[in-house]
């Protein structure tokens, strides 16, 4: 009885990860692309993925993403600080640190302090031949700064690249597939995957699903993203995990500001 009990919210799951790749798949490669001239970037970040769009030229944009997680090893929390600049149109670099994180904060062992930091560039080409498809290169090389003795950061450095393909394929629908490698210097390499849609559900906000896998754990992620107004975008996504390796469930929080040139 013990082990239908467990296995019950698993199969949930994965018949609920099964219906997310039915709506995702067939609307990343099958549904006709509407013209150039209709894009609009929808939002300007998702939660466990990476985005085809770049800054423009000397545009700035910084994001503050608090985070949960809870799991069976105990519940952590974070604060990511990121910063993306636009050298060109098309290239951007990026600057991602783990400002403060805390491992079981309601336990008196609870550790605290720094975490790791990512430096990344990425190249996209946009309405690719004038249509309504796009593609971005990336590159990340993660530095360890916090405690991986305390669980604070991975304790090792690594690289990872990843390609994006992404589609407007109708007025208010996006949708994106990225997939990559990390090469962890002491490590073998691990590969990911990520597939997104993000639909306009009015004037200012937008509903977005990832299904988010790597060798290790599966995440569904839904989320919310609203701009209330110009420049400013709020967010909250709620990473589930879909298998046995991955966090029960994280809360994800975006406070996004873009600055112009």
């Amino acid at each position: 009885m013990e082990m239908k009990r467990q296995m019950l919210p698993m199969m949930k799951r994965e018949k609920l990860f099964r219906l997310t790749c039915s709506v995702i798949l067939p609307a990343l490669f099958f549904t006709g692309p509407v013209v150039a001239d209709d894009v609009e970037e929808l939002v300007q970040e998702v939660f466990k993925s990476d985005l085809v769009y770049a800054q423009e030229a000397d545009e700035i944009q910084f994001t503050f993403a608090p985070q949960y997680t809870e799991s069976s090893e105990g519940a952590t929390w974070a604060l990511p600080i990121a910063i993306e600049y636009g050298i060109t149109d098309n290239l951007q670099v990026e600057l991602e640190w783990v400002s403060h994180t805390q491992n079981n904060p309601d336990d008196e062992s609870a550790n605290s302090g720094i975490g790791d930091v990512e430096i990344g560039l990425q190249y996209s080409w946009m309405n690719i031949a004038d249509s309504s498809f796009h593609t971005a290169l990336g590159v990340e090389i993660s530095i360890p700064f916090g405690d991986d003795k305390k669980e604070l950061g991975e304790g090792e450095k690594s690289l990872a690249t990843y390609l994006i393909l992404a589609a407007d394929v109708s007025e208010g629908l996006h949708t994106y597939m990225q997939l990559g490698a990390e090469f962890p210097e002491h490590e073998a390499r691990e590969r990911f995957l990520n597939l997104g849609v993000v639909a306009s559900i009015g004037e200012n906000t937008a509903f977005t699903l990832e299904y988010n896998w790597d060798e290790e754990a599966e995440y569904l992620t839904p989320g919310l993203a609203w701009s209330p107004i110009e420049d400013w975008e709020l967010g909250v996504g709620v990473p589930m995990g879909i298998n046995n390796d991955a966090d029960d469930f994280q809360l994800i929080l975006h406070v996004i500001l873009e600055i112009g040139a």
